[in-house]
């Protein structure tokens, strides 16, 4: 399980410096202010580490679209939005054309 140490880590309860993550395949399993549990496996002292960013209104990301319909562009665009932090999104459709099967 990786353990990652930043010069800065936003928690539930805060802001603080240093601290630590630490991950299991794709989830958070511990995460806590000042010293880490254990030594670390990537330390960066000059980095803030987040929680994953939640865009509650998306029209695509990266010149790609979710409103076209189009499966290859609607990934190309939550990979964008994955590839700078966000988590979680949800697609605006109401101004897109409506298209019937």
């Amino acid at each position: 399980m990786p353990l990652i140490t930043a010069g800065t880590v936003v928690l539930e309860q805060g802001v603080c410096g240093p601290g630590w993550v630490e991950t299991s395949g794709n989830q958070i399993v511990g995460c806590g202010a000042g010293a880490p549990p254990r030594p670390a496996d990537v330390d960066l002292p000059d980095a803030v580490i987040v929680p994953g960013f939640v865009d509650i209104h998306v029209h695509g990301g990266g010149g790609a679209t979710y409103t076209g319909g189009d499966a290859a562009e609607i990934q190309r665009a939550a990979g964008f939005h994955r590839g700078h932090g966000t988590t979680t999104t949800l697609a605006s459709l109401v101004t897109a054309e409506v298209i019937w099967p």
